[in-house]
């Protein structure tokens, strides 16, 4: 049985294109985000039009969370 916040995890990747749902989600796991955080990247990388925007985002998770 899954908890709370792994339901949570699970229901906000599927936001996310198939086949990226895996990447992001050993990223979200390396830095230990919060469900705002995970929200805030989802949206990220929703809104990347490009490979070479998401790879930063990957790289620079919680700078892009964090900048207004």
């Amino acid at each position: 049985m899954f908890s709370t916040r792994g339901v949570y995890v699970l229901n906000t990747l599927q936001l996310l294109p198939e086949g990226n749902q895996a990447e992001v989600l050993e990223t979200i796991r390396r830095e230990a985000l919060s469900g705002a955080e995970l929200a805030g990247v989802v949206d990220l990388w929703l809104g990347c039009a490009e490979r070479r925007q998401q790879e930063y985002l990957l790289r620079h998770l919680r700078e892009a969370v964090r900048s207004p």
